[in-house]
């Protein structure tokens, strides 16, 4: 049944009241435990499997759906931290981002992109899943999808369209995420692979950065990129990440008193690096809605399936999706 609300330019409790209606689906569990079948680092065969299987979940909800293929060098860590005689410097690894547009106005101007990267943190000899780094916020992307469907006829009230985005390869091969450039022989930019490769991909329109998703449009500027990761902690608390445009940050804070759900903040302010960085760095304004507080099962065998909260991430699930409707509505 598709929701029937007033005019959205009227007033954003319409928008507010769309975000507090959102709730995970009885397929989140399930959704999650593909991310937990194994380990899916950046170039495997089960992260090939999973961007197969985000496709297919997102055919139901959204057009223009696609991977994004590419190809990058990567350290070899059978080199680190000491060069093995014989062994190549780099290994090519060939990853793909995920790409699903939600359409949400009949002629858009514009996009916003909101991310989150899929794959898992390779640990060498350990069994690592990730379920909530990138589990959770991969199967949040696509509840959110799922219930903007159900808002469809709310259309003329959307500037922007929203493109969603699983990037292929956040995590860095090596075991620190500046491993790359510092400490191996070859020198290499050893993380976010995928969202590096998207931003490469935009062209430059007038003073702004532009995507074409399909042949039906014509490249049409990103606005603003909203970036989800690591949501899924019993106690969550989203950090002020100091890397992410000042107005979104404001806006966040904002967005949680509106909410009710204050609390969801954290006090600490942090540097982040994360998939972000490349758009910022293009020059598109950014948000990272992160949980770097709670970091005791980061990269670590016991980021497991059981281990993710889902009304947290149903919390977050409704402070990104408010997050958004605005910045869809009055880019």
């Amino acid at each position: 049944m598709l929701l029937s609300f007033p005019c959205l330019a009227e007033s954003d409790s319409f928008l507010i009241s769309l975000s507090k209606k959102f709730n995970l689906s009885t397929k989140a569990q399930d959704h999650l435990g593909q991310f937990c079948k194994a380990p899916h680092p950046f170039g495997s065969k089960r992260q090939q499997e999973l961007a197969e299987w985000l496709l297919k979940e997102s055919d139901d909800f959204a057009v223009n759906t696609r991977l994004q293929k590419f190809e990058a060098l990567t350290p070899n860590p059978k080199n680190f931290p000491k060069i093995v005689k014989g062994e190549p410097l780099t290994v090519k690894r060939r990853g793909q981002n995920v790409l699903a547009q939600i359409p949400l106005s009949k002629n858009p101007r514009c996009f916003v992109i909101a991310g989150s990267h899929y794959d898992s943190k390779h640990l060498e000899g350990l069994w690592s899943v990730g379920a909530n780094d990138s589990g959770s916020t991969s199967v949040l992307l696509l509840e959110i999808g799922r219930y903007l469907r159900q808002i469809k006829n709310l259309k003329p009230a959307f500037e922007c369209d929203l493109l969603l985005v699983w990037f292929d390869g956040e995590e860095a091969i090596l075991p620190e995420w500046n491993d790359g450039q510092r400490r191996y022989a070859q020198k290499i930019h050893d993380n976010t692979y995928g969202s590096r490769h998207f931003v490469s991909q935009m062209q430059t329109c007038g003073q702004n950065k532009c995507v074409k998703p399909s042949q039906k449009y014509d490249w049409l500027p990103v606005r603003y990129m909203v970036l989800l990761d690591m949501l899924g902690s019993k106690d969550i608390a989203i950090t002020d990440d100091l890397n992410s445009s000042l107005k979104l940050r404001r806006r966040l804070k904002s967005n949680a008193k509106l909410l009710g759900d204050l609390p969801i903040l954290a006090a600490r302010t942090q540097s982040i690096l994360d998939d972000h960085i490349p758009f910022l760095q293009a020059g598109i304004p950014s948000l990272n809605i992160i949980d770097f507080e709670n970091l005791h099962r980061w990269h670590k065998p016991t980021d497991t399936h059981e281990h993710v909260h889902l009304p947290s991430l149903n919390r977050a699930g409704r402070l990104a999706l408010l997050t958004l409707l605005q910045l869809l509505h009055k880019p």
